[in-house]
């Protein structure tokens, strides 16, 4: 029996999912990174200084794992261009030293179009050379199909936490179902898996509806919702709370959009005066997509807006600038920053303060 090689992506279900969707699964075993892990941090990313970007030593600690826990041997990611993340960078291997080979996918190659998933094929093949070109073309449509079941299968999941009895059992079932999914070869089990957890999940709903609605933005969507690394979204599922999860756009809704062009408008204006106004570049997509994802999130009527940030980070900082001196929220806003002293207990600790506030305020 021949030894599969062992294969992991991140940073979101999403993109997993379109990853494992082209892999020859004869050849490649799709290994989901392990969530929940709240001393992951002890133990890897030694090298990684935490204070400067928490969640970059957060996603080193987590690639580490996987390559040393799990055996992964390939790493595909995405380049968020001006992020400072390792997976922007494609230099990660300076702070891992095992036998790993790492791909970064550009931004820009993201997108469910026929012609974006053709650009995210040939970034795929570089990673795969073996793979045959004309079977991973016939197997588009079922990579934007699985795309679309993954949406389903996290929006039940997130719109579940805050209503069923236990939050924390629903977590491990999800993760449980999402493994399965990703190593789903057909259209027909992939779509039976998530009815499946749809149906558990269902089950489980124990209250009508739930106490408050959220919207988390800024860098939290990435590394404390996406990863649920820290366990936040048992957090606040335990305080009946339901987070407002918008998708991100894609490169082109990113320009051609309402929330996209609202966000453009909204940056450029506040970096703007009287004597000069700021030409907004492709370096800026940071800063516009997690205000496209505020702008859609308010869009559904959330209670309150959760902004966290890395202590140093340049794009959150200047998104934070922006949020302050727009001031366009009508609704019990906070930002929180955090590095690696407060962590997550100290966002814990604030989330339920502003829980009560949100409270008050209903």
């Amino acid at each position: 029996m021949v030894k599969k090689i062992k294969v992991t992506a991140l940073p979101n279900f999403s993109f997993e999912a379109a990853v494992s969707s082209f892999i020859d699964k004869s050849k490649y075993e799709f290994i989901p990174i392990s969530y929940s892990k709240k001393k992951l941090l002890e133990k890897y990313a030694q090298n990684v200084f935490g204070d400067w970007c928490y969640p970059l030593k957060a996603i080193v600690a987590m690639y580490e794992a996987a390559i040393m826990e799990q055996g992964v041997k390939k790493i595909i990611s995405v380049n968020l261009g001006v992020c400072r993340y390792p997976h922007a960078l494609g230099d990660i291997k300076k702070w891992i030293t095992a036998d790993f080979e790492y791909f970064a996918v550009p931004q820009t190659s993201l997108g469910q179009t026929t012609q974006f998933m053709l650009r995210f094929m040939d970034q795929i093949k570089k990673a795969f050379p073996d793979m045959n070109n004309a079977k991973m073309v016939k197997r588009i449509p079922f990579a934007r199909m699985r795309m679309k079941l993954v949406k389903e299968m996290e929006k039940t999941y997130f719109e579940s936490l805050p209503l069923v009895k236990n939050a924390q059992t629903l977590k491990t079932v999800f993760n449980k179902y999402r493994h399965s999914f990703l190593n789903a070869d057909s259209q027909s089990e992939s779509k039976a898996i998530v009815d499946e957890f749809i149906k558990i999940a269902k089950k489980q709903i124990i209250h009508k509806k739930p106490k408050f609605k959220l919207l988390l933005g800024g860098d939290t969507s990435l590394v404390l919702l996406e990863f649920g690394l820290f366990d936040l979204d048992v957090f606040l599922g335990q305080n009946r709370v339901q987070v407002v999860c918008p998708y991100y756009p894609t490169s082109r809704q990113l320009k051609t959009s309402k929330y996209g062009k609202q966000a453009r408008e909204i940056y450029k204006r506040a970096f703007s005066n009287k004597h000069s106004s700021m030409e907004l570049t492709d370096k800026h997509d940071v800063e516009i997509y997690a205000l496209y994802h505020l702008l859609d999130g308010i869009d559904q009527g959330v209670d309150g807006v959760v902004f966290i940030k890395p202590t140093m980070c340049t794009p959150c900082d200047s998104l934070s600038f922006v949020l302050k001196k727009e001031n366009y929220f009508e609704i019990p806003f906070v930002e929180f920053s955090y590095d690696e002293h407060s962590g997550i207990n100290g966002i814990e600790t604030r989330l339920e303060a502003f829980i009560n506030i949100v409270g008050e305020n209903k």
